[in-house]
C-alpha cells in the first residue's frame, strides 16, 4: 500500500503535477493547496487525473466547506472530519491549523482540535499524538503534520 500525503502547494500547478505522476494507492492532499482560498479549482484537473483515489483536506488556507464543494464539482473525496480504510489501515481527516497571526479561513483552536480528534468513534483505537501545527522558524511560517497513525486494531483484537 502506497499513500503520498502532501501539503503547502499554495497553488504551485508544477510541484502539484510532480507528486501526481507518482504511482500511489491513495493520494491526501493535507491542506494549503492554495493560498486565501483563491484558485482551487484551477488545480482540478491536476487532481482529477487520480480522482477516484484522491482525498482532499482544507489546509488553514481553506475553509472546510470550500472543500467539500470543490470536491463534489471535480469527483475529489473530502476528507475532513470523515475517514476511509486503506488496505487495513484507517485513514481519519481533520483540517484547518491552529490559530495563526494571519486569520486565514481555516483555523482552529488548540481546544477545538483536541476536541474534534478525541470525539471521533473511527479513531477511538488508535494512538493519536498531537503536535503543534505550526511552528516559527525565522520569521516565516514552518508547517508539518502533526498526527501519527497506526494501524486500526481493536483492543481485543491482539496483533495483526
Amino acid at each position: 500500500m502506497r499513500i503520498l500525503v502532501f501539503s503547502d502547494i499554495h497553488g504551485d500547478r508544477a510541484a502539484l503535477e510532480s507528486l501526481m505522476s507518482q504511482e500511489a494507492d491513495v493520494y491526501v492532499a493535507a491542506g494549503d493547496l492554495v493560498s486565501w482560498g483563491r484558485g482551487l479549482d484551477a488545480l482540478a484537473p491536476v487532481l482529477k487525473s487520480r480522482a477516484p483515489r484522491v482525498w482532499v483536506l482544507p489546509g488553514n488556507h481553506e475553509h472546510e466547506t470550500d472543500i467539500e464543494a470543490f470536491c463534489g464539482r471535480h469527483g475529489l473525496h473530502a476528507l475532513h472530519g470523515r475517514h476511509f480504510d486503506a488496505d487495513g489501515w484507517c485513514i481519519a481527516g481533520l483540517g484547518h491549523s491552529s490559530p495563526t497571526p494571519f486569520n486565514t479561513p481555516g483555523e482552529y483552536t488548540e481546544e477545538e482540535i483536541a476536541a474534534r480528534l478525541l470525539t471521533r468513534p473511527e479513531v477511538a483505537h488508535v494512538r493519536v499524538e498531537i503536535r503543534k501545527p505550526h511552528v516559527r522558524l525565522r520569521g516565516a511560517v514552518l508547517e508539518y503534520a502533526g498526527v501519527s497513525i497506526e494501524r486500526m486494531r481493536p483492543p481485543d483484537a491482539g496483533a495483526r
